[in-house]
């Protein structure tokens, strides 16, 4: 009996654990190529779902949607960032504001100078998705990828 009422409390409760679950409109693709010893370009290529849309590194971030971003272990220099793909540079209306966002497809690059022997980078991304009518909320990813 005891494993009865335990078997209908999971079955009850299983279709609550899809609730909580924010929706997944970006697909992201990191890969590092060297430059010398110590620099190296970390991109990320992002696939964008249709009808979705995101946003710049070049934003204010107090003005409108969070700019995506990249943040990286301690000891590791940004020396350099820029940004191509499906760029637009239109008025939101969300945000009521012209901004610079990606439709479809984006790519990031980062050239970074990390310290002598480091086998890894490591940091995480930021960035936010909006459609037409309404915004998910900023993602914050980690990520580690080895270097060549």
């Amino acid at each position: 009996m005891k494993y009865l009422a335990l078997a209908c409390s999971f079955l009850f409760l299983l279709p609550l654990t899809g609730f909580g679950q924010v929706k997944q409109v970006t697909e992201w693709n990191l890969k590092v190529k060297k430059v010398n010893a110590t620099t190296y370009d970390l991109t990320a290529d992002v696939a964008i779902e249709d009808g979705w849309y995101l946003y710049s590194q070049f934003l204010a971030p107090d003005e409108g949607p969070i700019p995506t971003s990249f943040e990286f272990e301690k000891g590791v220099k940004q020396l350099t960032k820029r940004e191509e793909g499906n760029k637009h540079e239109i008025f939101d209306p969300i945000f009521e504001m012209h901004l610079v966002k990606f439709s479809k497809n984006a790519t990031f690059t980062s050239r970074v100078e990390v310290p002598a022997g480091a086998k890894t980078l490591s940091g995480s991304y930021t960035f936010m998705t909006c459609d037409e009518t309404k915004c998910l909320p900023p993602i914050q990813q980690k990520f580690t990828v080895d270097l060549l």
